[in-house]
């Protein structure tokens, strides 16, 4: 409970709590006074059946929400795009269509999140400055032939129009391909060690 993380001194504004989904009206409040961000997981939430944040509440109590993805146990995909399309589409469950737009969940994953992170002088926006972290999407392998490019990145595929990704100006992904390792190498490897991880684990 927010009460305890408040007397022991944890909430503050450099404390992010995962998911938020069982705030009440007070432990919201202390959020807002403390600063306490938010990492809002989706797909973790549905997965586990274990609740949906309330993000247009807290963002009008001016609370800092960020995307998060949890681990791969509760997630599987960790698909940032796939994150901000469940963000929007539970948002409107919740609380209304109009409640996170498109544009509001690429917030959260972008700018929020940076600032959720304290990182928001470095990243978050493309301005003069910052470094150059970019993702660059081929359009033209999206569902539907136009319309706001936003929608149609969140609902109409999202990361498999994913062409080149760069991180602080270097390309990690080109034309859809890591340039840091052999991907085909990573699965095999991946393959070889489920095994002996499932019986360490008692699962096999």
């Amino acid at each position: 409970p927010m009460q305890y993380l408040l007397d022991t001194g944890i909430a503050c504004e450099r404390a992010i709590i995962a998911h938020g989904v069982h705030l009440d009206d007070s432990e919201v409040e202390i959020l807002r006074t403390t600063k306490t961000s938010v990492a809002h997981c989706p797909s973790s939430n549905l997965k586990l059946g274990s609740g949906i944040a309330q993000v247009a509440r807290l963002r009008n109590a001016r609370i800092t929400v960020g995307l998060g993805a949890d681990g791969a146990a509760c997630n599987n995909r960790l698909d940032g795009f796939e994150e901000m399309r469940l963000a929007t589409l539970l948002a409107r469950v919740v609380s209304g269509i109009g409640t996170l737009s498109g544009h509001d969940a690429m917030g959260l994953a972008t700018r929020e999140g940076a600032k959720m992170l304290r990182i928001d002088a470095e990243v978050g926006t493309l301005e003069q400055g910052k470094r150059a972290d970019l993702v660059v999407l081929d359009l033209e392998r999206l569902d539907g032939p136009g319309g706001d490019p936003v929608a149609r990145i969140l609902f109409g595929g999202g990361s498999r129009a994913v062409r080149h990704v760069l991180v602080a100006g270097e390309f990690l992904v080109r034309d859809g391909l890591p340039t840091k390792m052999d991907a085909n190498e990573v699965r095999a490897k991946a393959a070889e060690q489920l095994g002996p991880l499932m019986k360490r684990a008692g699962l096999a």
